[in-house]
């Protein structure tokens, strides 16, 4: 996440550097910090070991980066560490993300309290938001969309995000079904702060980038960042490259989807929870029906033991 929407903007940066001065999200007592060469991890007492592996994690992830892009992070970024997870929603109003990089400041705030497990892991997501530094640190001329800042973050982490996706496959198809996806135009200066179109955000973010390379290679997305490095804005260069008006090429991306995706291959690929669906409205049925039976067969019983004839 490149940084939260502008609407909490300043109020993250005044946490931030509440933050810096020695106090951690409102809390009491110092931040602690260890440092090398390449970065500093600013902490909250008690997540010594975390901050250890952000410090031991952070070459790797700069070097699997300059692979990727061609391009390093240089300038030693701030890494802030909290396990105040009730403040940090707070701040960045989502129960869902877990991280965000703020590049006008260097930073990269990251809360630990609920752990990071794959494919979430630390390093991971401190790779994620290292990718987000990158971009900004080399385009700075024009205006970084964040719609695809955050699907090449994270077509570059194999599709990883800063927030905990659903585990519910399928967003992103029952959007295209629905015709419920959100103009490429509305995701540009910021995203939804909803949790299901914030969901919806990043899943179409992801599909974009990953179309563009699937379309046009790898190389042509290489050429889009080249290009918007030295100065020229992405609507630009999609009319350049791809000979295509940013209209002309949504509607084609969407196209694109609409080819792939139909009520078949989504029932199909939801065929457990269809079946565990089903299952459960068969056991309700079976219930209703025998409680029906049950008050209907008390209903008949006559009140007075005596009248019961034997037949």
């Amino acid at each position: 996440m490149a940084r939260p929407s502008n609407s909490i903007y300043l109020i993250l940066c005044m946490l931030i550097s509440l933050c810096m001065m020695g106090s951690a999200w409102g809390r009491s007592g110092p931040l602690e910090a260890i440092e090398s060469p390449f970065l500093r991890v600013h902490y909250e007492p008690g997540l010594e070991e975390r901050a250890r592996e952000v410090l031991s994690a952070y070459p790797a992830a700069n070097a699997e980066l300059e692979a990727v892009f061609g391009w390093r992070v240089t300038t030693p970024p701030d890494v802030l560490l909290t396990a105040d997870r009730a403040a940090f929603e707070r701040s960045t109003q989502s129960r869902v993300i877990v991280a965000f990089a703020v590049p006008a400041r260097n930073l990269i705030v990251m809360e630990c309290s609920r752990g990071f497990e794959k494919p979430f892991s630390l390093e991971t997501i401190l790779k994620h938001e290292m990718c987000h530094l990158l971009l900004h640190s080399r385009i700075t001329e024009v205006p970084l969309p964040r719609w695809f800042d955050e699907g090449v973050c994270q077509w570059a982490t194999d599709g990883v995000s800063e927030i905990v996706m659903d585990q519910r496959a399928g967003l992103l198809d029952q959007a295209v079904l629905s015709g419920r996806l959100i103009p490429l135009r509305h995701l540009e200066g910021g995203f939804p702060l909803e949790e299901y179109p914030l969901r919806l955000a990043y899943e179409q973010s992801k599909s974009v980038v990953l179309y563009i390379v699937e379309r046009y290679g790898r190389e042509a997305l290489m050429g889009i960042l080249a290009s918007m490095a030295s100065g020229a804005e992405l609507e630009e260069v999609i009319e350049r490259d791809f000979l295509l008006t940013p209209g002309r090429f949504e509607k084609e991306w969407r196209d694109d989807l609409r080819a792939g995706v139909s009520w078949l291959s989504y029932l199909s690929g939801h065929l457990y929870e269809i079946l565990f669906l089903l299952a459960a409205l068969a056991s309700v049925y079976a219930f209703v029906r025998a409680w029906i039976r049950k008050r209907r067969y008390l209903r008949e019983m006559p009140d007075d033991p005596d009248d019961l004839t034997l037949h």
